[in-house]
């Protein structure tokens, strides 16, 4: 499951008894918990905000225990893991034990920091596994329309596309400039390309690096982006090509280096002429 299906998710089907969060967007992963302490909160709860807890100070056999315990208010235990992947081969074992049959009484999210986890099998069984991937400059226009929806506003794909020309992907960064551009724009319910070059501040810095992984994966429109912010910048012309020369040279070597020890590995030296 991606992490915008996640709301949609709770409202048809309710809280799983055990989650897997992976991933490094912790914007997401953040909001994810932040509805399931919505949904879980107890009537009268006041700061009911769940339990929260580290792998690196805590047992599986502790949270295994606390996870059994039935809770004192409501009708489900709320409770979060971080960092489950640095638990040795004991702990590992111990919860696998718990994923074979997890309390009904009890909501356990396991978060892991990686894309990967041995435990997506065993939560898959009773639960779900969540992924909190980062934006993307594919992804991130898409986002950014459904995020301004949250603001009661549109925002059109031209604008969504300078946004991310401008901010980037970090997604803490754009949620602060849509509520910019919402209160910039007042009462109007759109916001526009016009909007964005007004309000939003060229904050990304670009490298010859970045340009030259652009060039190289045909990305024209952010090779160009990622030119004229040099230049903008006061970067040499001449100094620009001469280093974007320096890297296609670089990248040529390279590649021939790989030719070279693929043809010496497809030809064996002959046995007994350990010289030759």
């Amino acid at each position: 499951m991606k992490s915008f299906e996640f709301e949609n998710h709770l409202e048809k089907e309710g809280p799983c008894p055990v989650y897997l969060f992976k991933g490094q967007e912790s914007l997401f992963m953040e909001e994810a918990w932040e509805l399931l302490v919505e949904k879980l909160a107890p009537p009268g709860a006041g700061r009911f905000k769940g339990e929260r807890f580290s792998a690196a100070e805590h047992s599986a056999s502790d949270i295994v225990s606390r996870a059994s315990v039935l809770p004192m208010f409501g009708s489900r235990r709320l409770l979060m893991v971080k960092s489950v992947n640095a638990w040795k081969k004991e702990d590992a074992k111990l919860l696998k034990g718990y994923l074979k049959k997890p309390a009904p009484s009890a909501c356990l999210v396991l978060a892991v920091d990686g894309k990967k986890s041995d435990l997506e099998k065993d939560v898959q069984k009773h639960g779900c596994v969540v992924e909190f991937a980062p934006l993307t400059e594919r992804s991130a226009p898409a986002w950014i329309q459904q995020r301004a929806r949250r603001l009661g506003k549109g925002i059109s794909r031209p604008a969504a596309l300078s946004l991310v020309e401008l901010a980037g992907v970090e997604a803490h960064l754009l949620v602060h400039e849509l509520e910019k551009l919402s209160l910039y724009t007042g009462e109007r319910r759109s916001i526009e390309e016009g909007d964005v070059r007004e309000v939003v501040g060229s904050q990304r810095s670009f490298t010859i690096f970045q340009l030259t992984d652009y060039v190289g994966a045909r990305q024209a429109r952010q090779a160009l982006t990622a030119l004229d912010r040099l230049m903008l910048a006061g970067e040499s012309p001449l100094g620009v090509l001469a280093l974007l020369a320096r890297q296609t040279r670089i990248l040529w070597q390279v590649k021939d280096a790989q030719a070279r020890a693929s043809r010496r590995r497809k030809w064996p030296r002959p046995c007994g002429c350990p010289n030759s």
